[in-house]
């Protein structure tokens, strides 16, 4: 009789997976550690589970503090809002959780972070450059919300009320996003009397937006980013710039973070044809 044969995609996690614990056994030996990455297979149940159970055990045993995700700035800014419960979950809740690992694991840190002291908290940054306009949307009427517009001239007025009141996605991204960024490259002052100390917020969001836009040009405005594509090492420059940033505002603290399989060189381990290699990838150059 002969032994029955193995389902080759359940072989293939079986051995992502076996590779995933030798390389975290290596991983954890190092107490010492600052950041941690995880590759990933995107929206994959058994890596969301995985990297949810590794980023608790590294909170609560090694001191991790800092989530990095791999989207935008304004995705980041909402999240972090979330979890450090200044913003209902509800409100944004269907925009960054889309499965129900999202949602374990964003209701977990937000009771982690309650009545602790904010140096003890967990936070959220969004370290790549991959916003949607809805969350830039949301981003723009969240800081906003609380602003006094009577120190601005009236023509920034008049724009910062209309984002306020935007409720048609069209709109805020063909004509006030268009103007919002004009404004800042042209009359920011007028923004920071708005903002305050809030205006660094919106530049980053801003820049983070305009880099998509040039990435996306750069990839002839197709679906998928093409490997070894002028878009793709535009991608892969803008992370690792930005990481760099991030390590410098907050050089103490320990950070992790779970990414595309690609961007952490994973290939030799997912061999299923559905991972690529990138080139002078971001997490090669911080090693």
């Amino acid at each position: 009789m002969k032994a029955p044969q193995y389902n080759s995609s359940l072989r293939k996690r079986f051995l992502a997976f076996a590779a995933a614990l030798v390389l975290l056994s290596r991983m954890l030996r190092y107490d010492d550690a600052q950041v941690y990455i995880f590759g990933e297979i995107h929206r994959k149940v058994e890596y969301q589970k995985f990297s949810n159970v590794l980023f608790k055990y590294l909170v609560e045993k090694k001191g991790v503090r800092v989530l990095l995700m791999e989207h935008g700035y304004a995705s980041g800014f909402i999240e972090n809002e979330t979890i450090q419960n200044r913003m209902t979950f509800s409100d944004a809740f269907d925009q960054f959780t889309i499965s129900q690992e999202d949602y374990e694991l964003f209701r977990w840190m937000s009771e982690f972070n309650r009545n602790r002291p904010d140096n003890d908290k967990i936070s959220i940054v969004g370290a790549d450059i991959t916003d949607s306009i809805e969350m830039l949307c949301t981003f723009c009427k969240y800081l906003l919300k609380d602003c006094d517009f009577s120190a601005a001239d009236r023509e920034t007025q008049m724009l910062l009320i209309g984002i306020q009141k935007c409720r048609l996605q069209y709109r805020f991204q063909n004509s006030l996003l268009p103007q919002l960024i004009e404004q800042m490259q042209t009359r920011p002052e007028q923004l920071e009397l708005v903002l305050g100390d809030k205006m660094i917020h919106l530049e980053r969001a801003l820049l983070g937006w305009q880099q998509e836009l040039t990435c996306n040009e750069l990839n002839d405005y197709q679906a998928e980013l093409q490997p070894g594509g002028k878009a793709m090492a535009y991608r892969e420059d803008a992370l690792y710039a930005n990481l760099q940033r991030i390590y410098q505002e907050n050089p103490t603290a320990k950070y992790f973070g779970s990414f595309g399989a690609s961007h952490v060189q994973m290939t030799r381990y997912v061999g299923d044809g559905t991972v690529y290699w990138i080139d002078d990838c971001f997490v090669s150059r911080m090693a």
